[in-house]
Formats: C-alpha cells, sequence, structure tokens
C-alpha cells in the first residue's frame, strides 16, 4: 500500500512539474510574439532601444529585364542613332509610338515624317540567321550558342508585323481626315537575314534611300504638320 502511494505521489509530481515547465513556455512564446508585433507599431523610447528589424528591398525582381528584351531595347538605340545620322532638317522622327485605332493597338520603333511621305521602321535585333517568306505566319530563327550548341525557334514575321502597324496608324490618321500612303520597312541591326524584300532594309543607306529616294508621296506640308501635331 505504501509503495502504491509513493507511486502515485511521483507521478502527481511529475504532471505537476510538467503543467510549470509548460506555463512558463507558453508565456515566453506570447511575449515573444508580442515584442515581435510591437516593433512595427511601438516608437524606440530612448537612442538606446533595439534597431527596428527591416525586410531587405528586393526591386532589383521586378528590374529583371530577360536577354531577349535586353536585345531588342539596345537594337532599338543603335537604330536610333543610325537614324539620326541621317535624318534632314525637314524630317521629323518619332520613336516608340503607341497607336491605338478601331479595337488594335500597336507600337511603332521609329516613325519619320517630311514632305515625301510617313515611314515606319520596325527594329529587329535577332541573335542567329532569319529567314521565311512574306506570307509566311512565322519565320524561322537559327542559332549556333558559343558552346557550339543549336537551336531553332520560330518568330512573329516582321514584314506582316509592320504592315500591321501600317495599317493600324492609316485607321489613326483616317480618324482625324487624313488619309496617306505609309511605307513600312524592317531593319535587320545584325544583317542576318538573307530574305529579299522591298519591305527589308539591311544598312543605313537603305535606310536613307527609303525615306529621301524611295516612292515620293508629296506630302503636303499643312498635312505634315496635322501628323505631327496628333503624333506629340
Amino acid at each position: 500500500m505504501r509503495s502504491f502511494l509513493e507511486s502515485v505521489f511521483w507521478i502527481l509530481l511529475i504532471i505537476g512539474l510538467l503543467l510549470l515547465f509548460g506555463s512558463i513556455l507558453v508565456a515566453a512564446i506570447c511575449a515573444l510574439f508580442k515584442r515581435i508585433s510591437d516593433t512595427g507599431t511601438h516608437k524606440p523610447s530612448s537612442p538606446t532601444s533595439a534597431p527596428k528589424f527591416k525586410f531587405p528591398k528586393l526591386d532589383f525582381l521586378w528590374d529583371y529585364e530577360s536577354p531577349e528584351k535586353k536585345a531588342g531595347r539596345m537594337g532599338e538605340q543603335f537604330a536610333n542613332q543610325v537614324i539620326r545620322e541621317i535624318l534632314r532638317e525637314s524630317d521629323v522622327s518619332f520613336a516608340n509610338v503607341k497607336i491605338s485605332a478601331e479595337g488594335k493597338q500597336c507600337e511603332i520603333d521609329n516613325l519619320i515624317i517630311n514632305n515625301r511621305g510617313v515611314f515606319i521602321i520596325e527594329v529587329k535585333n535577332y541573335v542567329g540567321e532569319v529567314y521565311g517568306t512574306e506570307e509566311d505566319p512565322e519565320w524561322i530563327k537559327n542559332k549556333i550558342s558559343p558552346g557550339g550548341y543549336f537551336s531553332q525557334v520560330t518568330v512573329k514575321n516582321p514584314i506582316k508585323q509592320v504592315k500591321r502597324q501600317t495599317f493600324i496608324l492609316s485607321r489613326y490618321l483616317k480618324a482625324y481626315g487624313i488619309d496617306v500612303w505609309i511605307e513600312g520597312y524592317v531593319f535587320f541591326v545584325n544583317m542576318n537575314s538573307p530574305v529579299e524584300s522591298k519591305y527589308v532594309l539591311r544598312t543605313q543607306k537603305d535606310i536613307d534611300n527609303a525615306i529621301h529616294y524611295g516612292y515620293n508621296n508629296n506630302l503636303r506640308s499643312d498635312v505634315k504638320e496635322k501628323i505631327v501635331e496628333l503624333l506629340r
């Protein structure tokens, strides 16, 4: 009987100690969470107060630019410089023009307006060789990496792309009573497409010929000024 009572005593003692330690642990955890929550709402009481925790800034994650986008941006910057070098006093140039008409939207890389007409130049800075036909919905791009690996992907037909841009810009201008013919071209920065087409430009001289020596649409000065005002 005595041994039984001793066993009960020790069991109750152990349970009591466990409950005590459990209460202390819960109180400590609650105090810790309260301290963490208070650091975001309470001002430090003195210069010696512990500094508030600050999460590191992650803005760089949103500033990431894919290699394809970077190549496109660099190509556009290069093309802008090439075009500026051949512009004449009567030329007006716009870059990255966003146009919307009849529910369709597009962004024009380069738009030049002079007394000969309105010219769109779509810039392509592909890495590798690009080929296709004017009517293909997509073109093929072959690329060999520095390590010698061959890859092949499809890209949107750039000629169809610039034709779409000329259509949208034409409809946009017609909405304001301006009916003019628009010339559209694709400029390959790396001269890496064997496609022969009147819509393809490969050199600065090609651009100069297209906007200064090509077909003359005889754009009147008043119409030219009205277009320029609409696009500003």
